[in-house]
This record gives structure tokens, sequence and C-alpha cells, in this order.
């Protein structure tokens, strides 16, 4: 096997203070977000569920689960999977929910025998990441986006625990990706004669979405980013937003070519005149639902008057029931558009607004700021004070942006030591900047 890995990326070290609302409240948080992504697997009928596989190239096929099986995905069980057969390796894109680990290993051992050696996540939702576990004890490396990772790690509710009881350990580190990249970067699988490149996509379905291209084969899976049964769906409470689905579908467009192969982790195989047509879709409805919002309608109010009806009948389980409670797919489309042209898109998801409500606070989130080089944010929580969450880059040198947001706070920019400062020392130094910048904030008359 030929296999050369090519990166380019902003690595640094990274101290990480876990946002909280107080402890009670950040697993009230987190176990409230993360229902809508772990709930559904409780229904999947997984003994009727079996694969079929589609051939896309010579090396390359897509496996989909049974349909009618998965209240969640009725078009088919889980989120496609993708492999690209080597002579003694296989690569995976997603592995699909963690109890049907043995029957989609049979369906890949129907192509070939070789062992599978790399697995990309497309996002962190179990019905794409719950075999990874497995197929890692086999000998399998997980690559994913950082913020997939991050996502990974949370534990979730209790009820979605007892769930999945008999088919995820979700304190399992196996689970997790070993190779983690950020948007902004590049990554590149030279596996024999394929090149396989990790795209990383602006936070659309998540904030931890990637796109996998393979070159010679001129397929790109897209995971969850377009789906054609259903309405789009974003995830806010991990990061996911409509505008940035237009923008990760522009990215896409202007990645594939007109006879490109697009396997999206839901639905029928695509080409790129499809991937325009959603998009066209996706502006046409979010303006019917800006116009109805500037006119004064509720959000109760917009989602009866059916902004979608012109395409219901176009798109495949458009007023179709959601299990567990979640309404209709496009009752569900159109709240978010509305939330999203009310509010903003979610930065980081929907765990601050959260917080804020658990202790009745007035400003769940006063400023965040972005930049490839330090993510910073700040925080109000209980008693007033403000926890962080910073991403150091020891090479990177500040932007202009982020020291004008800085400035902006009435404090100062993190310059981080270089490279060869002990990580205990750049953590420390860290904390010395944040807490400075904390106390300029607080300070009477700052912002």
């Amino acid at each position: 096997m030929s296999l050369i890995l090519s990166a380019r990326a902003n690595i640094g070290s990274r101290l990480v203070r876990t946002p909280r609302c107080g402890t009670r409240h950040a697993i009230i948080a987190l176990a409230t977000l993360t229902l809508s992504s772990f709930a559904l697997a409780k229904d999947v009928d997984y003994e009727m569920t079996d694969f079929r596989t589609t051939q896309v190239d010579a090396n390359l096929y897509v496996l989909r689960g049974s349909p009618n099986t998965d209240p969640g995905h009725r078009d088919g069980a889980g989120g496609r999977v993708s492999v690209l057969v080597g002579a003694d390796w296989v690569l995976m894109v997603d592995t699909s929910y963690a109890a049907l680990h043995d029957k989609l290993k049979a369906q890949i051992r129907a192509i070939t025998h070789a062992p599978v050696r790399f697995i990309i996540n497309t996002h962190a939702h179990p019905d794409h990441t719950g075999g990874n576990a497995a197929f890692v004890r086999e000998g399998a490396i997980v690559l994913a986006r950082e913020e997939a990772r991050e996502a990974l790690e949370v534990i979730p509710s209790a009820a979605v625990v007892k769930a999945n009881r008999n088919h995820i350990d979700f304190l399992d580190p196996q689970r997790l990706p070993v190779i983690t990249y950020r948007s902004g970067s590049t990554l590149s699988l030279h596996l024999d004669d394929e090149i396989v490149d990790i795209i990383p996509l602006p936070s659309a379905h998540t904030n931890g979405d990637t796109a996998v291209r393979f070159e010679r084969a001129n397929v790109i899976t897209i995971g969850d980013v377009y789906r054609n049964y259903g309405y789009p769906f974003v995830d806010e409470a991990q990061g996911g937003s409509i505008q940035g689905m237009l923008d990760a579908i522009d990215l896409l467009l202007h990645t594939a070519g007109p006879d490109t192969v697009l396997v999206p982790g839901h639905g029928e195989l695509i080409r790129r005149a499809d991937l325009v047509t959603y998009r066209d879709m996706i502006l046409d409805v979010r303006e019917r639902v800006r116009s109805m919002t500037e006119a004064g309608q509720t959000r109760e109010e917009i989602i009866a008057a059916r902004p979608t009806s012109p395409y219901d009948e176009k798109v495949a389980g458009a007023r179709s029931q959601l299990p567990a409670g979640f309404g209709i797919s496009a009752d569900r489309f159109v709240g978010s558009l509305y939330d999203e042209l009310e509010h903003g898109p979610p930065p980081l998801g929907r765990l601050d607004a959260l917080c804020a409500k658990e202790i009745e606070m007035q400003e769940p989130v006063r400023d965040v700021y972005r930049s490839f080089e330090i993510l910073l944010i700040l925080r109000h929580i209980e008693f007033g004070s403000i926890e962080t969450t910073l991403f150091i880059n020891p090479t990177a040198s500040t932007t202009p942006a982020l020291a004008q947001a800085a400035k902006q706070l009435g404090g100062s920019v993190l310059h981080a030591p270089d490279a060869a400062t002990p990580i205990t020392d750049q953590i420390e130094a860290a904390h010395r900047v944040v807490d400075e910048l904390i106390a300029r904030h607080q300070q009477p008359g700052s912002r």
C-alpha cells in the first residue's frame, strides 16, 4: 500500500475552560441539546435492517440501509456509508449506527476481505459515527473535524444513554477521532492511485461538517448538508445554520463538476444540478419567511401559512411526522429559518441561550469573536462571572480583525509564546491574559 498523508493547517496547542452554567445547568443544557441527535436511534428496527450496495466507480462503493426501518430516515436506515477499496486496505466515510456494525462489516466483506484502515466522519451524529469504536478495535483510525470530536465527547441525556445502552458506550475513547482538523485547513490522503481530499465545510448541518472528494473517481460525499427526503435540517445545538448550509452548498458547487457524483448522508445520489435546485429552494423559502417576518407575523403564524407549499409535493417526506415529537419536516425547516432571521445564526449552538434560561440571565452571550488563529468566547454565567474558552496557535500572528475585536472588548490580545514554550507555561500565560481581559471587561463603563 502506498500512503502519503499531507496536511496544511493552523495546528497549535489548545486551552479549554469548559463552558458551564454551573455543573447542574451544563448537564441540563447538553442533555436537551443532544436529544434531537440521538433519540431516534431507539426506534430503529435493527433486526430488519440490511445494507444495499451501489458501485459508483471501479473501487468505490456506497452502502445504504434498508428503507422504512428507521423512523428518522425512512428513505434508508442510518447514514450512507462510502467504501473505497485498495489492495490491502479499506477507507470508509461514516460508520452508520453502532448496532449495525456486524451487518455493515458483512456487506463490506462481500466486496473485499481487506481490513478497514481509515474512517472519515462527515459529522458527529450517531447514525454516521455509531460504528466508530467497533471498527477502531479492528484496526481502523478515525479522522474528523475537531468540532466533531468535541461533540462526540459530550455525554447525552440519561434517556438517550438508556436508549443506546446495548449499542454505544458514550465514555469509550475508541469512538473518538484521533486525527482532527479545523475550518480553513486542507487534508489529503494519497492512497494508491486515488487522492482523497478531506474538505471542511462551513457550519451547515453542524459546525463539524466535512465533505470527502475522491478525485480520480469524481465523487464527493457531502454528509447531511443535502437531503432529498424531507427539508433541510440544521442542528442548531451543534452550531448548524441555514446560512452556513448555503455557504457549504456554494463551496460544493465550486468543487463539483457537472458529472460529479454527489453522495448525501441520506437519500438518492445526485449531481451538481440537483444541488443548484436545492439551493434555490432554500433561498426562495427564506425570502418568503423574511417577508412574513417583516410584515409582523409570528413564528407560529408563519409556520401555519406553510411557505414551503410550492415545494411540498416535490419533496419526499415534506409533511411527514418526525419521530420523538419533533413535528413535521417542513415546519421544522420554516421554524429554523424564522429563528435565524430573527436572532441570527447560532455562533456555537444554543447552549448559551439555554444556560441563560436556566439561571434567568439577561445576556447569555455578550461577545463571540473568531479567527483561524484564536477563538475566544466570553459567556456571562451565574453570579455575573464570565466563562472563557480559548484556542491558541503558538505560531500565529495576530490578525487585524482579532486585534480590533480585543480593542472593542477593552482588553488586550493574547500573544502566544513560540512553539518551543512548554504547554504548561502556555496555559498559565493564557490564563493571565484572559483573566486580565475579563477584569477590564467588567469595569464600569466597558461595553
